[in-house]
């Protein structure tokens, strides 16, 4: 096969895949998965930024606008935070955990048995939690509370 063929057949493969890629990327949207992804992925990279604020040299970061950028980032991120807990897709639950360990009387050790206790019964999309007294909160996808809910109760 001549060189003229293989590039004519490469150039209509890359312009098949292409459309292929722009149809299948159309139909997505922008549901509230997607912004809820979107919103975790921006205020990691915001908490990043903010580390990498303190360890660069003050020239480079004031070159590179890290400040900024760390700030439009966590400031996308509580607009999407806010968007979904409007629209009904994250939902802030209290659960009442009776069956912490004695050596949990702290709130920083029953947030730490909360988090064990989420890593061992499942993997869920989780936004926030805190532990006021003997409750659990947890701010996550609506569809993951009942999830939580087993997972934080059982010992």
């Amino acid at each position: 096969m001549n060189t003229r063929k293989f590039r004519l057949l490469l150039l209509g493969g890359l312009l098949v895949s292409f459309a292929v890629w722009t149809l299948t990327s159309a139909k997505r949207g922008d549901n509230d998965e997607r912004k809820f992804h979107r919103m975790v992925r921006e205020s990691k990279w915001g908490y990043r930024l903010y580390s990498a604020q303190n360890w660069l040299p003050g020239p480079l970061v004031r070159i590179c606008r890290i400040a900024s950028l760390r700030q439009a980032l966590l400031d996308n991120s509580r607009a999407n935070e806010q968007a979904l807990s409007a629209s009904g897709y994250l939902a802030t639950a209290y659960f009442t955990v009776t069956n912490f360990p004695a050596p949990a009387s702290s709130d920083q050790l029953r947030l730490a048995e909360a988090l064990r206790r989420l890593r061992l019964g499942a993997h869920v999309d989780l936004w926030g939690i805190g532990v006021p007294s003997n409750q659990v909160m947890i701010i996550c996808p609506r569809k993951n509370v009942a999830l939580i809910r087993t997972a934080i109760e059982r010992p």
